[in-house]
């Protein structure tokens, strides 16, 4: 039986509570603390958890939080842990572990006003070389950081903080920014992030993230940034939860990491600004908290299935720490009606197991519907619909139901063991489902609307519908037909039949293994940071009806090309022959009013009447063909041939509107228009 993870890894003891004699098994949830005696102490803890050997590592002034507030995504790219130690002189225990880890060089953050030259002197004693990266202020040395960034590996997205009210915000987006070669920006309060402009100008900038609300970083600093999202909360704790929705989309993460929110204290941050890298290194968010988890983490944290747990520093954390392991303990519950269920499912905490045991036939439909990461398992007979909208959970299907309905199951899976009648798929945000060796289902219908289908079958299907352009189906059980308006993606054993789209084959025998007669591939759009477009199953050399053109902030869609520097034009009609992405070429808006103007001055030469007339006689595209023209607009300049090839369309319009026009007239007029268009 396929079971997900965080099923197999509860330690079980059952225990009888209640009047529902429901069953309850608890698992221990995995724990540890780096916690020192101070924060250098605690800082040592997070490099000797991290990294057995580094040839180089990063030291702050552990009292100077601002100026070191954007080094965490400059220290992951060097692979390289953050130290402390005073402004005046090297911390011995700080000098131990540099010793411990064997570095090479160390780059100090700051000015000598931060880490003062004698600290210098003291590190190249024990010969260690040094790099200063600083500015006149936090403001310079959060540029020169991203710079550096930059020169390690190309940026494409930003972070934007507010350098003096924004401390707790950098903290947050500091290990999702590592973990992206995302910088983290310091924006001024009145000045915005003037000192920066320069240099973000300069990139390719696909995405500016905007962390806080607007009483933090404003509207008008937001609009001065390219492709802008805002994420921000109506408190630190909050925007932290935000930015760990935002940044960590699965169900599943390998640890959280907690730590003080300089609530209290803003010196209090150093213990997140500390383990940044770490997280980092371990893909997980750092949460920063009071003296409790607030109302917004807590909700967020019961979507996820935590493996470890890891308290960053002590006093003021602990209790938010120990409620986080409480919620996220293991228990199962047993149930026996669909109020229970419902009850139990409200209830779930994250890594819950509910286990529906009916004592009879259930004859009610019902939706299982939470965002908590939980589990539930079906057993028994259904003879109504059961629709499931899971988008953080699992679902394992021992029973015989009459009808399913997946709504989304997005970050889980939903597994069959037992035997389902009828199946629909509208799950729009992707979904897994596996049907298990013993699993039967009857008919399977996937809708037009659902997306990025992966079907897994290891036992029998009788019947897949698919309307759906992006199924991709895994068949290493039985499956008797496929039909439907889209072929999928099928690797492993083929159907018996498959009629999806226009094909038509068959294997000759039960659970054959012939390939259909038209082999389908993969059309992949990379959008270049516009809105998403799912990917296409197309059959080899059918013409492609492409999907709705994307958008993007402060740009205009020129197309789909073949190659990513968007200089040849993808070709629809003559389809595609191998898996095959294709990219989206943007215009900036500035420019695409210019085409505008341009088009719409040539399309003012010509009338309804007149494009109809030269319909038969000049392709329509060249003639009605603003976009053709305008290419000779670069930077407001009008090229000499533009305005010949105005006039061109001028002489043919009058020659094709002269009532008795003499018909070589009108060809010696096309052939001038068309000669100009390659």
């Amino acid at each position: 039986m396929n079971v997900p993870k965080r099923v197999l890894t509860l330690l079980t003891i059952t225990l009888a509570i209640g009047a529902n004699n429901a069953n309850i098994s608890n698992a221990d949830t995995v724990s540890a603390n780096l916690v020192g005696q101070g924060r250098w102490e605690t800082a040592i803890k997070i490099s000797s958890d991290g990294w057995k050997s580094a040839s180089e590592a990063v030291i702050v002034n552990e009292s100077s939080i601002p100026d070191a507030l954007s080094a965490t995504p400059f220290a992951q790219a060097k692979n390289a842990p953050i130290l402390l130690t005073q402004n005046n002189k090297l911390d011995s225990r700080t000098k131990s572990e540099l010793k411990r880890l064997g570095v090479k060089k160390v780059y100090l953050i700051g000015g000598s006003a931060v880490l003062s030259q004698d600290v210098e002197k003291q590190i190249k004693a024990e010969g260690i070389t040094t790099d200063r990266v600083s500015g006149s202020d936090r403001y310079e040395t959060s540029l020169e950081l991203a710079k550096r960034l930059d020169n390690t590996k190309r940026i494409s997205e930003i972070a934007v903080v507010n350098g003096d009210k924004g401390l707790a915000d950098a903290v947050s987006v500091g290990a999702p920014a590592a973990q992206n070669n995302m910088p983290v920006i310091l924006a001024h309060p009145t000045e915005g992030t003037k000192v920066a402009n320069n240099f973000i100008k300069s990139k390719s900038i696909k995405k500016s993230y905007v962390i806080g609300g607007e009483a933090v970083v404003s509207k008008s600093i937001e609009n001065s940034l390219p492709n802008a999202k805002r994420i921000g909360g109506a408190t630190r704790n909050d925007t932290n939860a935000k930015v760990v929705e935002e940044f960590y989309k699965s169900s599943s993460l390998k640890n959280v990491y907690v730590a003080k929110d300089g609530m209290k204290n803003r010196d209090q941050l150093i213990d997140a600004l500390s383990v940044g890298v770490l997280a980092a290194k371990n893909e997980s968010p750092v949460i920063i908290v009071g003296s409790k988890l607030a109302d917004s983490q807590r909700n967020l944290l019961k979507t996820k299935s935590v493996e470890k747990i890891t308290q960053v520093g002590g006093n003021g954390n602990e209790a938010a720490f120990d409620e986080l392991k409480k919620n996220q303990i293991a228990s199962t519950k047993e149930v026996k009606t669909v109020k229970e269920l419902k009850d139990a499912v409200s209830n779930a905490k994250a890594n819950d197991v509910i286990d529906f045991k009916p004592t009879s036939t259930i004859d009610e439909k019902f939706t299982i519907e939470t965002n908590s990461a939980i589990t539930v398992k079906l057993n028994g007979k259904f003879t109504k619909t059961i629709t499931i909208d899971m988008p953080n959970g699992d679902v394992i299907n021992n029973a015989t139901v009459e009808d399913i309905i997946i709504e989304d199951v997005k970050n889980g899976t939903f597994v069959n063991n037992g035997t389902i009648s009828a199946m629909t798929v509208k799950d729009a945000n992707g979904c897994k489902i596996e049907n298990g060796k013993d699993g039967k289902i009857i008919n399977v219908e996937i809708v037009k609307g659902a997306k990025n289908v992966d079907f897994k079958n290891k036992g029998t299907v009788d019947k897949i519908d698919n309307d759906s352009s992006s199924t991709d189906i895994d068949n290493k059980g039985k499956i008797e037909k496929v039909t439907g308006d889209r072929e999928p993606s099928i690797s492993g054993t083929k159907p018996y039949k498959n009629t999806s789209g226009s094909s038509s084959s068959s294997s000759g025998g039960g659970g054959g293994s012939s390939s259909s007669s038209t082999k389908s591939y993969t059309l992949t759009f990379d959008v270049d940071g516009g809105s998403a477009v799912s990917k296409n199953t197309v059959k080899s050399g059918e013409k492609i009806t492409l999907p709705t053109a994307p958008t993007k902030t402060e740009s205009v869609f020129e197309g789909w090309y073949t190659d990513k520097a968007c200089t040849i034009k993808f070709d629809a009609s003559k389809g595609i022959t191998s898996n095959t992405t294709i990219y989206a070429k943007w215009t900036a808006q500035a420019e695409a009013e210019k085409v505008k103007a341009a088009t719409e001055e040539v399309n003012g030469l010509f009338t309804d009447e007149s494009k109809k007339a030269l319909k038969s006689e000049v392709n329509e595209e060249k003639i009605a063909g603003a976009e053709v023209l305008v290419n000779g607009l670069k930077n407001g300049e009008v090229k000499n041939n533009l305005i010949k090839e105005i006039g061109a369309a001028r002489n043919l319009l009058k020659a094709q509107g002269e009532e008795k026009a003499e018909a070589e007239k009108v060809k010696a007029a096309t052939e001038e228009v068309n000669g100009l268009f390659t």
